[in-house]
This record gives C-alpha cells, structure tokens and sequence, in this order.
C-alpha cells in the first residue's frame, strides 16, 4: 500500500499554466508514489474532481477566500492567513491519519512559508523560486526606466532580506529536501540553512499533438522561406524585465543589416504602450512590426510554427513555459541564457547564451541570423536540438525528480 501524503496544492488546475498547473502536475506526479491527500481551495477541489483525472486522490478542502488577483501586499496578507490554515487543517489531518510526510508545491517563493515544523512529520519543499534577478552587468543599457532599474537593482537584496527572517529560514532549515526552480534560488536556500536541495524546471508542457518527425518535417520545409523572409515572435506579459523592447531593437538591427525581418509581439500589460513608442523612436516600418495582444494558447502555437525565431530576453523568470512550447514546435529560442530561461533553454537550441552586455547580445544574434540567412541548413541544426531539448518538460521527468529526491528523504 502507498504511503499517505499530505500536499499543499492551493488551487491545483489541470492543463493550466503558472502555480495552479504547477500545483495540479506535481500533486500528479506524487500520486504515483504516495495516496495523496490534497489541500486546496473549494473551487480548485471541484475542478479537480470534475477532470476525472484524479479520482485517487483524497482532497480536504481550505474554507477561505479566493486569493486576489494582483501581487502586492494585499497578496501577501491574504497568503499569511492561508499559511495558518493549512497548519491548523494538517493538524486535524495527523490526528486521524498516520502520514509519511508533506509536501509543499504551491506559490514558487520562499518570502512566505507556513511553519510545517510545528507538524512533527517530515516536509519538503518547492519547487521554489525567488531569487532570480537581472545580471549585473546588464541592468545599465537594459533600457528601464527610472523606477523600474530602482526595483530591479534592490530586487537580489531584498530577496535576501526575506530569507533572514527567523521563521522563513526554520522552516527551510528542516524542510528534509527544498527543490529550486532555478540555480540562483537553490544558492540562497542553502545559504538560508537547506541540507539538501537541487534545482529542477518545475513545469509540465502538454505536447502539440504532432510527432518530432512531423514537427520537423515542417521546419524542413519552412527552410528554404528563411533567406526570403525572417520572422520573428515575442509573447509574454509587457514588463520591462520580460525584454520586449530588446525583441524591438534587435528587428531594428537585424533590419539595418539588411535582413528581411519581421516581429510579431504577442503582449499586453504596463511596458507596452513605452514599447510601442520605441518602435516609433526607431521608425521602424508597420508591415515589419506586429502588436496583436494576448491570443489564446492555440493562436500563439500556431504563430510559434510559422515563425523562424522565438526571442525571449527575459531577465529573471523562475521558469518560463514559453520556451517548452516554443520547442516542441521546433522553434529556435533567443535568450540571456539566465534564471529560469537557462533552466529550459540549450545553447544549440538558438541563440541562447550569457552576454557581457546588451550590445553584444544583440551583435551575436545579428551575426548568426545571417549565417542562417546564408546557409538555412544551420538553422535547421537549431531546429533539431529544439526538438531533442522538448522532450525533458514531460511528467515524466516530474517522476523522475520526486523519485531522486523527495522519495528517499521521506523514508527516514
């Protein structure tokens, strides 16, 4: 008989992206492992229980608010009464049942953790995220304005500030295994006092339906279009530190160098309406720049397939599903090469690496787009080791990593 598990999941969602997707495939990997026990808000419960996919699962739900919709402070009060509940609902559970442990999926941050200590069951943690933040050497000629660099350049620091909190670090300093989304986080979990720690990609990313023979059967026949043609894509939320202006001024680069390109933004949000006036600054021509807002999944898989480079210059995700799905197209990926971008993205895959500067990003990406221009073979290349990279965002790999780490700490 498996063991019982307790698994704090707040609003697990199946086939949904960011913490309730997290929240649903980690409780899903468990399962094969442990008789799972899930705490999540009522809505989350029914959604559950309705997909059918987790009839095995026992579910105990938390009474309490659906959480607001925005960051910030009023998340942070809402979160810390939810941290209570959870203790006081365990605590009802260990009275009546005999469990192995617990573990902690949901809210990929340690800035708040609820005290899983006073339980006297083991716990492990994450994965978390947390201390990903903009390189150094790039926070200059980023392009932030202002206020944003302010944010930027203090984010490493306080997120060092709220490891140093007395109950925040008790936690993790007994957790039997913390999991990191990214390297950064894991350095700051071990320094906060974590015995055991490794850093995993915390995602699941459904496939496209189509095999790696298909998808790449259609990049062989997109090839030749690459010298006639360039396009370009960009998605994700308009926020400085997500590079949707970098895409901007690469295009222009791309397009003094005589490139036929063209980009396509696939973005709504605060950066927007500046990156827009960037693109006017830079007098870059309508047809060879696109603003459609954010589409539906469906929409933005499609224009990952007709396009011939994803660039991504995000600074400081904690994972980023938008690079899997990218891949399992068979579309190349531009990127700093850090955070969470470095957790998914290879070197071979694109134009994936860490530069000393922002201008040097942009020169490296120019020059090898024209040797793709010139020889279309080697962006094929890129293609194929997309492809091969695509496979490692399974469930599987989920099994794998609770299978190394989170199994044999509860055994104790």
């Amino acid at each position: 008989m498996k063991g019982k598990l307790i698994v704090t999941s707040l609003e697990p969602r199946p086939y949904a992206g960011s913490e309730p997707g997290k929240g649903f495939n980690w409780a899903m990997a468990l399962s094969k492992f442990y008789e799972v026990h899930v705490l999540a808000l009522p809505h989350s419960v029914k959604t559950c229980q309705d997909s059918g996919l987790c009839d095995d699962w026992v579910f105990h739900s938390i009474n309490y608010t659906i959480p607001p919709s925005q960051g910030g402070i009023d998340f942070y009060k809402w979160y810390y009464t939810w941290c209570r509940l959870v203790i006081e609902k365990c605590h009802e559970l260990i009275e009546k049942n005999t469990y192995v442990g617990l573990h902690h999926t949901v809210l990929g941050s340690y800035r708040i953790l609820p005290a899983y200590e006073k339980l006297g069951i083991p716990f492990t943690l994450g994965p978390l995220g947390g201390s990903e933040s903009v390189p150094r050497n790039l926070l200059k000629d980023y392009g932030f304005p202002i206020k944003v660099y302010a944010q930027e350049y203090l984010r490493s620091s306080l997120n060092k500030c709220c490891l140093l909190n007395p109950f925040v670090r008790k936690t993790i300093r007994l957790a039997s295994y913390v999991l990191a989304t990214t390297s950064e986080t894991e350095d700051d979990l071990r320094s906060a006092g974590a015995l055991k720690t490794k850093a995993v990609f915390p995602d699941v990313v459904e496939g496209l339906g189509v095999s790696l023979e298909q998808a790449m059967a259609a990049r062989n026949v997109q090839c030749s279009q690459i010298s006639q043609k360039l396009n370009l894509i960009f998605s994700g939320r308009a926020l400085w530190w997500k590079g949707g202006h970098i895409a901007i001024r690469f295009l222009e680069r791309l397009l003094i160098a005589g490139i036929n390109a063209r980009l396509d933004i696939y973005s709504d949000g605060p950066a927007l309406n500046a990156w827009k006036e960037l693109a006017n600054q830079l007098v870059i021509p309508h047809e060879r720049l696109s603003f459609h807002g954010m589409v539906t999944r469906e929409e933005l898989l499609n224009a990952y397939k007709a396009s011939h480079l994803f660039v991504y210059p995000t600074l400081h995700d904690s994972s980023s599903s938008s690079i899997p799905e990218s891949y399992m197209s068979g579309l190349p990926t531009m990127t700093f090469y850090c955070g969470g971008a470095k957790m998914a993205a290879v070197p071979e895959a694109g134009i994936n690496f860490a530069p000393q500067s922002v201008n040097e990003f942009l020169e490296i990406g120019t020059e090898t787009v024209k040797k793709w221009v010139k020889d279309p073979k080697l962006w094929i290349q890129s293609c194929k080791a997309a492809l091969i990279q695509s496979q490692n965002f399974s469930l599987q790999s989920i099994e794998n990593a609770i299978q190394t780490t989170i199994v044999p700490s509860l055994l104790k």
